[in-house]
């Protein structure tokens, strides 16, 4: 719906912000702190969005990710 595609960039934020910057995570790493920030089931969608958006960056193989400089932290 138009309503949550508005909310999207704030729970994008929000997810982003609960990692730590400087620090690097692997897949499964990232997967945890999806879950235990969001009731959204679908762990894929939320890191490729979290990539796609600009938020976190990962390696070329998918193994490391970590935050953007353009992460607003809180």
């Amino acid at each position: 719906s138009r309503r949550n595609r508005q909310d999207q960039p704030i729970i994008l934020q929000y997810l982003a912000s609960k990692f730590t910057a400087g620090k690097v995570y692997n897949e499964s790493e990232v997967n945890i702190i999806l879950k235990q920030n969001h009731t959204f089931e679908d762990w894929a969608l939320l890191r490729r969005e979290l990539f796609e958006r600009g938020y976190i960056n990962r390696s070329t193989n998918g193994a490391e990710y970590w935050l953007t400089g353009e992460t607003k932290l809180y």
